[in-house]
């Protein structure tokens, strides 16, 4: 059995041949239709009774031809021979696997939107979000620092903050206290968390914060980094995030913080497409490096595993989830139909 690693850190995988190129005859022909980003073409590959009978699977179901793996947290399924129709549920996965493009027929919705009105607390599950000119509204909007440094506190240093919670009302951020409700009080807050801090809101200028040097030692030298100066995000090349159900397999969403959750078996060939969700354009510029926040414990029966952190590093090469950036501000419910529309805009 051949296997093949559609996992990258490139709009393609590196070890397929480029869209554009003469498909591979050493491969089967239902995967070179992968490979191409003519979907009329592609979609007439599976109708062809001549050509010969393959299936393929994801992430380890035995299959009859070739197995293509996507990172390794993703459920396994086996696709329909040749000549049948096209599959048209989780459906064209593997067609838009190879190009972006075919995601136009492959039936992506999203399926969940979350927002997280204080960094690095527990977040809110929206049926709908008005998305602006920096990400949703609200997203990230407000934070803890700590007067003395200058530094914004997340739970890389300060774990504790995952198990408070941030929500807005009347467009200010508040935290509630485990145990004492909704407050916007500092010194309130800094008695839960266990020093002092200052809830503040962006201030259109960058933040500081840090990360461990070592991930798996909590007490390692810390390295300071600087944010965008619209939101409290850690990138300043994300102010949306998305990641794909498949992407994160068996694992509890909150472990990793997305805006929107899609329900397709990865998210990484979207990186350098523009992508139309209701009436929002996104333009995806990078894939999302991920950190020691994943391995955190969290209310609801998330425990501290550091084997999260650790395969996704050893088979996703740290990378999981994708960020991107505004182009066309918009609305977003749960449900709407994620489309590529083109390319992002290459100068983000």
């Amino acid at each position: 059995m051949n296997t093949i690693r559609a996992l990258t850190t490139s709009p393609f995988p590196a070890n397929l041949p480029a869209q554009g190129s003469a498909p591979p005859e050493t491969l089967s022909s239902s995967l070179r239709a992968l490979l191409l980003p003519d979907l009329a073409w592609s979609r007439s590959l599976w109708r062809d009774p001549s050509l010969p009978a393959a299936s393929r699977s994801i992430a380890g179901a035995t299959c009859s031809s070739v197995q293509i793996k996507v990172g390794g947290t993703s459920p396994g399924s086996c696709f329909p021979a040749q000549g049948s129709a096209p599959p048209e549920t989780l459906s064209s996965s593997l067609r838009f696997l190879g190009s972006p493009v075919l995601w136009q027929d492959s039936g992506v919705d999203v399926v969940e939107i979350w927002r997280y009105p204080v960094k690095s607390m527990q977040g809110e599950r929206l049926d709908f979000a008005t998305v602006g000119d920096a990400g949703i509204v609200g997203d990230r909007s407000h934070a803890l620092r700590d007067p003395a440094t200058g530094v914004v506190l997340t739970a890389r240093r300060d774990p504790n903050l995952l198990f408070g919670r941030g929500v807005l009302v009347d467009g200010v951020g508040q935290v509630e206290v485990p145990g004492h409700g909704l407050t916007t009080d500092d010194e309130a807050i800094s008695t839960w968390i266990g020093r002092q801090v200052e809830l503040i809101g962006a201030t259109g200028r960058s933040s500081t914060y840090e990360n461990q040097a070592d991930p798996e030692d909590d007490a390692s030298e810390a390295i300071p980094w600087e944010g965008p100066d619209w939101s409290f995000h850690d990138s300043r090349r994300t102010q949306v995030s998305l990641v794909a159900t498949g992407d994160i397999g068996e694992w509890d969403v909150r472990r990793f913080r997305p805006n929107l959750v899609v329900d397709a078996p990865t998210a990484d060939v979207l990186v350098g497409h523009r992508l139309r969700v209701g009436s929002l354009e996104l333009d995806v510029v990078k894939q999302i490096d991920r950190c020691v926040m994943t391995t955190r414990p969290q209310p609801g029966g998330i425990e501290r595993d550091l084997d999260v952190f650790r395969r996704i590093r050893d088979e996703r090469n740290l990378f999981l989830a994708v960020g991107s950036m505004v182009h066309r501000p918009g609305e977003v419910r749960a449900g709407d139909p994620v489309e590529v529309i083109g390319s992002a805009d290459p100068s983000l």
